[in-house]
């Protein structure tokens, strides 16, 4: 079954080669065109409304798809190393600007042009990744928004102590591929402590793995299993959580796409708030700003999500202070 929306395969129109142009300068005769790069070749429901927030931006801005811009969509078929070439070509390709949701597409972008406008939400760390070199003034061809992930990762292991406060282990999923996970996973490390609580790194080096490390997690007694932010994570975290759930090993997520794969608890940024305000920086640069010296924006709004059916399969019981403060349950 397909997972998009009515609709929503009309706005990834893939066209032909066109021209490269210089930074900040359009033909009006022809609509522009955004290059995106994904893991795979069509979102999950979790990530539906991302699209579907930067489409309802761009119109917010009088930018309607087809007629105004269109969207040149590539993906990796689930191969993290895959991004380099795509962003590559589509440089080669002559897109007018870059929009990216994911570090490692970010990345890829900055790698293949200095010149073409990248605008990124949701990333990270940009600083960190080293996107940019600043967040009040990026520099270069890249400027966007944050999820600042690495910041809450203490606010999520006071929230799983909230929801399991016996927990003594938690293992961190991460993967080296994911520019960011050293540091999110040593920033783990110094907070847990102060929690009572002992981090067992579980390291992930091909996306087909993902399911094989839950067996040996809920053979040796860990409490919870904490999911940092992914790219990948959009289209496998289902199955990830699908399997921990089976082996009732409860899932702490990071993004909302880890709620919506069924994630006992998950908090962070409104994702789908910070692509709708991307397009407000792709529109100011259609206009002619320059990316480095828009600042990298912050999140204005962070979500707390619960998942009930999750909890009742696993076995925990969600105190009613989480279910009060909770922005969403799944009953």
């Amino acid at each position: 079954m397909n997972p998009r929306p009515d609709g929503f395969a009309r706005r990834l129109i893939v066209l032909g080669a066109a021209a490269g142009i210089a930074l900040g300068v359009w033909p009006a005769d022809r609509p522009r065109r955004i290059g995106y790069i994904s893991f795979f070749p069509r979102p999950s429901p979790g990530v539906v409304p991302i699209f579907d927030a930067f489409f309802a931006g761009m119109r917010d801005q009088g930018y309607e798809e087809g007629r105004d811009y269109v969207m040149d969509w590539r993906h990796t078929g689930g191969k993290p190393e895959g991004f380099d070439a795509h962003a590559v070509a589509l440089a080669a390709d002559g897109v007018d600007l870059f929009w990216c949701v994911t570090t490692a597409a970010a990345m890829a972008a900055k790698r293949a042009t200095s010149t073409i406008p990248i605008v990124f939400s949701g990333v990270s760390d940009p600083v960190t990744s080293g996107l940019v070199s600043s967040l009040a003034r990026p520099e270069g061809n890249l400027t966007g928004l944050s999820a600042v992930d690495d910041e809450l990762h203490g606010k999520r292991l006071e929230l799983l102590r909230d929801l399991l406060p016996q927990a003594r282990e938690v293992a961190v999923l991460w993967m080296p591929l994911v520019a960011t996970h050293r540091t999110e996973l040593t920033q783990i490390e110094a907070v847990a402590p102060r929690l009572g609580i002992r981090v067992q790194r579980v390291e992930l080096n091909r996306v087909e793995d993902i399911v094989a490390v839950i067996p040996p997690l809920a053979r040796t007694g860990t409490d919870a299993l904490f999911i940092l932010p992914a790219g990948w994570h959009v289209y496998s975290s289902g199955e990830l959580v699908a399997a921990a759930t089976q082996a009732r090993l409860p899932c702490i997520g990071t993004e909302r796409y880890h709620h919506a794969g069924g994630a006992l608890l998950t908090y962070g940024a409104d994702i789908a708030a910070l692509a709708r305000r991307a397009a407000g920086y792709v529109d100011r640069i259609f206009k002619g700003a320059k990316p480095g010296d828009l600042p990298v924006q912050q999140p204005q709004k962070f979500e707390l999500l619960v998942n009930l059916k999750t909890a009742l399969a696993v076995g925990v019981a969600v105190p009613s202070s989480l279910l009060l403060r909770a922005d969403e349950v799944v009953r």
